[in-house]
């Protein structure tokens, strides 16, 4: 990771190898949202499989697109929801489901304001959707063992951590 003259990171992922310091700042759930325009006009799915009948609106990964899965009775099952629409870009993403295009799943931290607005609405699909099998995918600030010794990155990264987490 540390390629580059770097003090600091965040990065939202999984928790990286020992070789650096990751302080979890908070959760990266993905959840499903759609407009209520899309909603009423295609109905509301309630169980994973439903989503077959709807149309996705998917992030590009460094893999391809991102994957929808869900557990049930101790199994994985992958959820193949047609895609109209893939981009590395999450704003254009919310863009096209604001625009009643499709459903997206996306971070709950990056819907938070349309949900509030009542702009897109969160879906309640039972069992939960997931990006990834792992439990341990979040936001995460690193750094370097040795750099934390710093005073200023020893102070960003106190201040950082309890800004995000209010943890003051």
């Amino acid at each position: 990771m540390w390629h580059d003259d770097v003090d600091i990171a965040i990065r939202g992922g999984y928790a990286p190898n020992e070789r650096v310091l990751a302080v979890r700042l908070m959760d990266n759930e993905f959840i499903p949202v759609a407009s209520p325009a899309y909603l009423a006009k295609n109905g509301t799915p309630k169980h994973p499989r439903d989503l077959s009948e709807h149309r996705g609106l998917y992030y590009r990964t460094p893999v391809g697109p991102q994957i929808c899965l869900y557990e049930q009775d101790q199994q994985w099952h992958t959820v193949p929801v047609p895609e109209i629409a893939i981009s590395n870009n999450g704003q254009w993403l919310a863009n096209r489901a604001l625009n009643d295009e499709g459903i997206l799943l996306a971070p709950r931290w990056a819907l938070a304001d349309y949900i509030r607005r009542g702009e897109l609405k969160e879906l309640m699909i039972t069992p939960k959707l997931k990006i990834t099998q792992k439990h341990d995918f979040a936001i995460y600030l690193l750094h370097q063992k040795q750099r934390y010794l710093v005073p200023k990155v020893k102070i960003t990264v106190d201040f950082l951590v309890a800004k995000i987490t209010g943890k003051y």
